[in-house]
């Protein structure tokens, strides 16, 4: 008897390890799809965020390039009429301050744009 009860015992025990494995893997397994939905959604989230990024890059670059050019345009044409050398070197001021600060926007929209 005593013999019948430790395999008794012991297919339990067997049993029991058995079962606490298998529940083991299935709720590791679960765990790795909750991480898969959370990677997921994460990974969503950040292709909206690069789209609005890149959007707004866009209306940016419009937004701000054309006024530049349009000050730039303006000094140019100020350059060829009539003018004291006073208001020349003044105009030639603007219009060189106006390009490298269009130089500049450039490449903040273009590290802007590459980034996203």
């Amino acid at each position: 008897d005593l013999e019948n009860l430790a395999t008794t015992f012991s297919s339990f025990v067997g049993i029991s390890l058995h079962n606490i494995l298998v529940y083991e893997e299935l709720r590791e397994g679960q765990l790795i799809k909750e991480k898969n939905k959370e990677l997921i959604r994460l990974r969503d989230e950040a292709k909206q965020a690069a789209e609005v990024k890149a959007n707004f890059l866009m209306s940016m670059s419009h937004e701000i390039r054309t006024p530049m050019s349009g000050v730039i345009g303006m000094t140019e044409l100020l350059e060829n009429t009539e003018l004291t050398p006073e208001q020349q070197e003044m105009v030639a001021t603007i219009r060189n301050c106006g390009e490298s600060l269009l130089a500049i926007i450039n490449d903040i929209l273009d590290y802007g744009r590459l980034e996203s």
